[in-house]
């Protein structure tokens, strides 16, 4: 880096003393490496982080698309030169309580060697972004907290392990948060109003449970437990689900991957084609029983109807979306699902249905196949004879007739 000065705040955590600076976008870019970059030494000890995968990608993307664009902070490690710290004197500063001497310039003598070890698809993101338009970027800043450990052997183990605890303990979102804030994904957004504007779905979607001390949380999955779910029909993350696959194909399914949130012409567009597509569902009477006796259906020792279970509730919404994006009739499309077999019988004995315990057999794989099978239903081009194999070799011999 460049003999410079950066206003920064000097902070203590554990063992490591910290600055918190701000960089312009194109210093970060220019001044910022990865650890391979500086300690391009492959022995197994030396590794400093993980290989960057195709999600930088997905991040320049954002970037480029989005003005509301932002980022959390990069965490970047020095080692060789001499940063140096120097607080700040501010008159009158007693109402800061103590701190003011945190406050202070970073000075850079330009022989140190700087490295990402948190957040390094970000930067791999930010200089596919400027160099492809830097003017964008002009005026856009980022977060760094710097942390300095020597170069050698314990000084590399320091920085691995700093590297490994902020990953390690980090706490993701989980997928109910996400469906319930994230303001990006279309899918999500159309999932929320569906269950604000839907009368059904408000009343047959469970988005919150009590824990053991009783206090109310955002449901993470997808499983309805006995007892307490037996007057829903689903949980959220499951109509998020049910909703991508009934989408099928439409542009919008491809927009709520990319982190780039869709014009709101394009979301109400996406609106009124899920609707159209939910109301030919509906037709079922099966779905209509859920939201007056729903616990009719899933205690039962059959396993009720197909679309009682959140498993092949999906089997059931992905077929549905091919077969409407193939221009199948509603009609023909609610006579294929209404036929359908009850839970228990064939074809979804062995697959969807564990007849030994009475529960559902899960797994992408079983799902993929009962939609197929749905669609072969509704009069898609299937290849038949794969279909059996598959079929076969799921079920551990089962025959598909």
């Amino acid at each position: 880096m460049k003999v410079t000065n950066y206003a920064c705040l000097k902070g203590q955590m554990g063992s490591w003393q910290y600055y918190l600076c701000r960089l312009p976008f194109g210093d970060a870019v220019e001044y910022l490496h990865f650890a391979e970059e500086v300690r391009p030494n492959p022995d197994l000890d030396d590794i400093l982080q993980r290989e960057l995968s195709g999600r930088s990608t997905e991040i320049a993307s954002y970037l480029k698309s989005n003005d509301d664009r932002f980022f959390g902070a990069l965490i970047v490690a020095v080692y060789g030169g001499s940063p140096k710290f120097s607080p700040i004197e501010i008159e009158g500063a007693a109402f800061l309580g103590g701190s003011v001497d945190g406050i202070g310039v970073l000075r850079f003598d330009g022989k140190e060697r700087y490295y990402v070890l948190d957040g390094q698809h970000r930067l791999a993101a930010m200089r596919q972004a400027v160099a492809d338009d830097p003017t964008r970027y002009a005026n856009d800043q980022i977060s760094v907290i710097l942390v300095s450990h020597s170069d050698d052997e314990e000084g590399v183990r320091r920085a691995r392990r700093l590297f490994t605890n902020v990953n390690r303990y980090a706490v993701k979102t989980n997928k109910g948060a996400n469906i319930v804030i994230d303001e990006d994904d279309p899918i999500a957004i159309l999932t929320r109003r569906l269950v604000r504007e839907n009368y059904y779905f408000g009343r047959v979607v469970r988005i919150t449970k009590r824990d053991k001390a009783g206090k109310r949380t955002l449901v993470t999955g997808e499983a309805l437990r006995a007892g307490t779910d037996d007057t829903v029909l689903m949980t959220l993350p499951t109509l998020y689900e049910c909703n991508r696959g009934l989408l099928g194909k439409h542009e919008i399914v491809t927009k709520s991957s990319n982190q780039l949130r869709p014009s709101d012409a394009e979301i109400e567009m996406a609106w009124q084609e899920l609707n159209r597509r939910w109301n030919i569902l509906l037709q079922i009477g099966d779905f209509q029983a859920q939201s007056h006796e729903p616990e009719f259906s899933r205690n039962m020792l059959d396993g009720g109807p197909i679309v009682a279970r959140p498993i092949a509730q999906k089997a059931v919404t992905a077929a549905v979306g091919a077969a409407i994006d193939a221009g199948v009739s509603s009609i023909a499309v609610v006579d294929a699902v209404t036929k359908a077999p009850k839970l228990s019988d064939k074809p979804w004995k062995g697959l969807l249905w564990n007849p030994q315990d009475g529960s559902m057999l899960a797994g992408k794989a079983r799902i993929d196949i009962a939609s197929e099978i749905i669609c072969l239903w509704c009069g898609l081009d299937v290849d038949l004879s794969n279909l059996k194999e598959k079929y076969r070799v799921i079920t551990g011999g089962g025959v598909f007739e």
